[in-house]
């Protein structure tokens, strides 16, 4: 996993969503069965020649899920269909690697639980907005016992000039266990992110989405996550 979308999907460990204020409500659509949202990294901002990844996580109900881009004997793909500012290009869908989702004599591929379609995007040199307004209408089809053909339209509104950096690591303390040595922390931890902003950001508002997901161990370990 050596692509820049690997890179994107580890990240998720602690990554900064930036979006605008204005509709943000529109980013997330939510049915029974899903939870989709449109989401953006920039890890040097929004700008020419500068990396930008644009992506739909979906988010299953327990044992729903939906399809790759070969589904196999049945079920269609997810797809997107993008609208971005004037000389944008998207590329293709980096699809992750599927599972088998066996039906009887049927043999599927798909995903459950998170799932990220990372999609790299070309900016163009002449790009100097103070924002980019993002559209996308989304296509999948969600399947337990059932199959349901679900879609979504998402608005996302990214604030040229603004930068999160990596995470400006406190140092840890010795965690042995048994035989092992780990390293982390106890008590309270701050984990400090410098946020870049240009000189010429154009914004009224800037508003930071976190998702963070992290291991917390005792006698046993309990993933967690949550969204600020």
């Amino acid at each position: 996993m050596s692509t820049p979308a690997a890179a994107w999907a580890i990240g998720l460990v602690a990554a900064l969503w930036l979006a605008g204020p204005a509709g943000a409500a529109s980013s997330v659509v939510t049915t029974p069965q899903v939870r989709a949202e449109l989401i953006a990294h920039a890890p040097e901002g929004v700008g020419p020649g500068k990396p930008l990844w644009l992506g739909l996580k979906i988010e299953h109900q327990p044992h729903w899920h939906t399809y790759w881009k070969n589904p196999g004997d049945s079920g269609l793909p997810t797809t997107l269909e993008w609208q971005l500012p004037a000389g944008w290009a998207a590329g293709d869908i980096e699809w992750p690697t599927p599972k088998k989702l066996p039906i009887g004599p049927l043999m599927n591929f798909g995903f459950e639980g998170t799932l990220l379609l990372p999609v790299a995007v070309q900016v163009p040199a002449g790009f100097n907005a103070g924002q980019a307004d993002i559209k996308l209408h989304a296509e999948w089809l969600v399947c337990k016992d059932v199959c349901i053909p679900e879609s979504g339209d998402f608005v996302l509104s990214l604030p040229a000039g603004v930068a999160a950096c990596e995470i400006a690591w406190p140092t840890p303390k010795r965690l042995p266990v048994g035989p092992l040595v780990n390293y982390g922390y106890e008590d309270q931890l701050l984990l400090p992110v410098p946020l870049t902003v240009a000189s010429d950001f154009k914004g009224s508002a800037l508003d930071v989405k976190l998702t963070a997901q992290w291991l917390v161990c005792k006698d046993v370990c309990i993933p967690q996550q949550g969204e600020f």
